[in-house]
């Protein structure tokens, strides 16, 4: 095992690996619970980069910490991990305190969302942080990093006079520097299925006839299932010869908009039915192969195969449906073309194609 925040992790008695979470039920405690150990974890990976990476920390500094216009401190931010119970990363510079609260998924309780009066009365995050600025006479800056809904600062602030900040975790991958310390953390935030680590890792795959390395095909389909919109709920999912996802335009009886949305209009599919499947599969006696089905009725399937084939795809001449009697949907078979491109790459442009103009 090479050493690193990865092999550190999955030999730790932390609980949060992506094979345990898929494991267990999205509602309960227990749930819960793997999502904040790794959150917990990639907070100390991120300090000891911030302590021994000053690219990363300046970095780090100016994509989540800092305000528009705001001068660079004449001296680096000083960090700590979980000072106290109410942040997981505390940096300092000049006359600034800045709280970073980390999420990967857990939820954002109240009394750490700046959005509920929670959050600014006695116990709450806002409170705590305002009284170590009081103390310190220092600003106040308290930074949500990686939670998606937005927040809105609540107006009951009782008289608390601290910054609001929300970053994601795209922010931090964008321009992110090159040191083998960022590098593996990269590798451990994929590992957690953030989608802008999961894509900077998996990039350039090429997995063909390697199935073998079953944990890097499932990233690499998540990472264009994520990429292209699709909820987390479409699974990667394995059967004797295959592993893939299978695309519909609604979950859970709602739409999915985007590029679900015009497949379904696209290829004439109706509300509940299946839009696409790509994956990895098995072709006759051959290797495992990348490929997609675009799912369409008989009256599209001719426009359909065109707009892919004018992308430089080869489709599958077999033009039957994806049952015996013929009964439907009928589809497209996308196995080859274009391919030099890497599999999120390959399997992104032919969906994309599949949808046409939006």
């Amino acid at each position: 095992m090479n050493p690193g925040f990865l092999s550190l992790f999955s030999r730790s008695l932390y609980r949060g690996s992506a094979a345990r979470l898929r494991s267990l039920e999205p509602t309960s405690e227990e749930y819960r619970h793997v999502h904040e150990e790794r959150e917990r974890f990639a907070a100390s990976a991120i300090a000891f980069c911030l302590q021994y990476d000053d690219d990363f920390l300046w970095h780090f500094w100016r994509k989540l910490c800092r305000n528009p216009g705001e001068r660079t401190p004449r001296r680096k931010p000083t960090v700590q991990i979980e000072p106290h119970r109410w942040c997981d990363l505390l940096l300092r510079w000049e006359k600034a305190l800045c709280a970073v609260e980390i999420k990967i998924g857990a939820m954002l309780d109240n009394h750490q969302n700046p959005s509920e009066p929670a959050f600014w009365k006695p116990s709450g995050y806002g409170d705590f942080l305002a009284k170590q600025c009081w103390n310190q006479k220092r600003k106040g800056r308290y930074v949500v990093f990686g939670w998606e809904p937005k927040i809105v600062p609540c107006s009951k602030t009782n008289g608390l006079e601290l910054e609001v900040k929300q970053q994601q975790w795209a922010n931090l991958g964008d321009g992110l520097p090159s040191s083998r310390l960022t590098e593996d953390l990269a590798t451990l935030l994929s590992s957690f299925s953030i989608g802008a680590f999961t894509f900077r890792a998996m990039k350039n795959k090429r997995l063909s006839g390697k199935l073998g390395e079953f944990g890097s095909a499932v990233m690499v389909l998540e990472s264009v299932r994520d990429k292209l919109g699709w909820p987390e709920s479409f699974n990667v999912k394995a059967g004797p010869e295959e592993l893939g996802v299978y695309l519909r335009a609604y979950d859970r009886m709602k739409a999915v908009g985007g590029l679900a949305a015009r497949l379904k209009r696209d290829n004439g599919m109706s509300q509940t039915a299946g839009v696409a499947w790509f994956g990895y599969q098995k072709r006759g006696d051959e290797r495992e192969q990348r490929c997609v089905y675009v799912f369409c009725t008989k009256d599209r399937r001719k426009r359909l195969v065109n707009r892919l084939k004018a992308a430089k795809f080869v489709v599958d001449e077999q033009s039957g449906s994806d049952q015996d009697e013929g009964g439907g949907p009928y589809y497209a078979a996308v196995w080859e073309g274009n391919d030099r491109l890497d599999d999120i790459t390959w399997f992104s442009q032919v969906l994309e194609t599949a949808g046409g103009t939006s």
